[in-house]
């Protein structure tokens, strides 16, 4: 993870404790997150994981409040996520189940859609595990850095072929790819 990555982990971690500063650093995040569940088609019902949800676990709560389903956010951050849980408590927020692990090697045969913040590493891994564990019509939506940003943002390894993508105006990432559960899309 490059530097950059790292210097927004601390910042989230100490907004976690001022709702002014969660709401201005999720305030952009709404719109991205609307894209891709519209991208992905989410339906009412379906299991959602959110991969690389930090200590504002902003994609997990846009994501549930969105689609009104439950969503699942994992980390590898043991205190990201306990920052998180107390955030999401503080905010009586339910239906999003925190859980410590790496999207390369969870299970994800329970899961019909997995999103992944733009830092979640390694790529190549986490799309191999998708298509290997997710069930048949399960979507994926990675967000893809920008190539200036490659030094920081791990870059979507060539050779995998999205089905779909929407544009994004971050300026971290321009858009979000779209992958599904069809078990072969090297």
């Amino acid at each position: 993870m490059g530097t950059l990555p790292k210097a927004v982990q601390l910042l989230e971690k100490g907004w976690t404790i001022s709702p002014i500063m969660q709401e201005i650093y999720s305030y952009p995040y709404k719109k991205i997150v609307k894209r891709e569940a519209q991208l992905a088609e989410i339906k009412h019902g379906e299991r959602i994981l959110s991969l690389g949800c930090g200590a504002i676990p902003f994609t997990a709560i846009f994501l549930r409040e969105i689609t009104g389903n439950p969503v699942t956010a994992l980390d590898v951050d043991p205190v990201a996520l306990e920052k998180a849980e107390t955030l999401l408590k503080k905010r009586g927020l339910r239906n999003i189940t925190l859980k410590l692990g790496n999207g390369a090697s969870i299970d994800l045969s329970e899961y019909s859609v997995v999103v992944t913040a733009l830092q979640v590493e390694p790529k190549k891994e986490i799309l191999n595990n998708f298509f290997g564990t997710a069930p048949k019509g399960a979507r994926l939506v990675m967000r893809a850095p920008r190539k200036i940003f490659y030094s920081s943002y791990e870059p979507v390894p060539v050779g995998y072929k999205p089905q779909g993508e929407v544009s994004q105006p971050m300026i971290t990432f321009g858009k979000s790819l779209l992958y599904k559960g069809e078990k072969n899309n090297v």
